[in-house]
């Protein structure tokens, strides 16, 4: 049974923020499946960097869902501050660019274009 802790503990969602010449660095761990709860920001990283990009280092992730992805995004827009996502796995930071997209109007949004049922008959 000992090892079945162990492994749970081993996996849990985890955050940290680090500081250093290139900015603020937000490294995340474990499964965020189900998990929307990020560290603050430290004051030190915010007032110092406000015009750097926000790094995410989510090598170690072992699983996420959307939930970490919506995440991601408030914190980026509540920083005012772009995400660096080349260290994200490519399906988080496809999530993330395509909210980029949406939010500057590059992609087409849910309700976006009306859509007459009349086209889709041979549905």
């Amino acid at each position: 049974m000992g090892d079945t802790a162990d492994s749970a503990a081993a996996n849990e969602a985890q955050a940290h923020w680090t500081h250093d010449e290139q900015g603020p660095l937000l490294r995340l761990s474990g499964d965020w499946r189900g998990k929307s709860r990020l560290p603050a920001r430290p004051d030190t990283t915010a007032s110092a960097s406000a015009t750097l990009p926000l790094r995410i280092d989510g090598r170690a992730l072992e699983a996420f869902d959307s939930s970490l992805a919506a995440a991601l995004w408030d914190l980026s827009r509540s920083a005012r501050a772009p995400l660096d996502t080349r260290d994200l796995p490519p399906a988080l930071s496809g999530m993330l660019d395509l909210a980029a997209r949406q939010s500057a109007g590059d992609a087409p949004g849910v309700g976006a274009q009306a859509v007459d049922a009349d086209d889709y008959e041979d549905f």
